[in-house]
């Protein structure tokens, strides 16, 4: 029945596409798909909302239904924050090793050579970023945030790094700190 649904078409009576019938809600206290598709239902729902007498109509309920029931909106809220952060991470983490093509026993292996520190300052940190050589892709090890941007903002430029490196000596030499570079 799954394989025969996908095949099935019908046309939308807003935009008059004929679309598969997977691109049309399924009302269950009908037992019959929606006549509009997902996207003209969305923008007539937009639509709708973007009017001010509206959106607040909405909000007033939403506030009520919190106020009334606000032991369970604390409840499910706290559950999803615990969950949604760690699923948030896991996510951007999975971004990152398919950008750059490695396995995360591969990012958990430099890691472990690193000793979980960041490759130029190495402070250690919990959200190391994955630095690579944007002109072959080849990963070079992990950064902490603050060196992986500084690293963009010099755009891998060695010369460029000496000269801020000679440029921050000569203003150290200046004040006589006492502060090392």
């Amino acid at each position: 029945m799954r394989g025969k649904r996908k095949m099935e078409k019908q046309k939308c009576s807003k935009c008059g596409e004929i679309k598969n019938i997977a691109d049309f809600t399924f009302r269950t206290d009908k037992g019959t798909h929606r006549k509009t598709c997902h996207t003209c239902t969305n923008a007539r729902q937009r639509r709708w909302y973007n009017i001010p007498e509206n959106s607040q109509r909405v909000r007033k309920k939403t506030n009520r239904y919190k106020k009334n029931n606000k032991e369970k909106h604390n409840k499910l809220n706290r559950k999803y924050r615990a969950v949604g952060k760690q699923w948030y991470k896991d996510y951007l983490l999975r971004k990152r090793l398919k950008r750059y093509g490695i396995t995360k026993e591969q990012y958990v292996e430099l890691l472990v050579l690193q000793n979980f520190r960041c490759k130029i300052c190495l402070k250690k940190a919990d959200n190391l970023r994955i630095d690579h050589d944007h002109e072959s892709g080849k990963v070079r090890g992990l950064l902490c945030n603050a060196c992986n941007l500084a690293l963009g903002l010099f755009r891998d430029n060695t010369q460029v790094l000496n000269d801020a490196k000679k440029y921050i000596a000569e203003s150290l030499r200046g004040h006589k700190s006492t502060k090392k570079p």
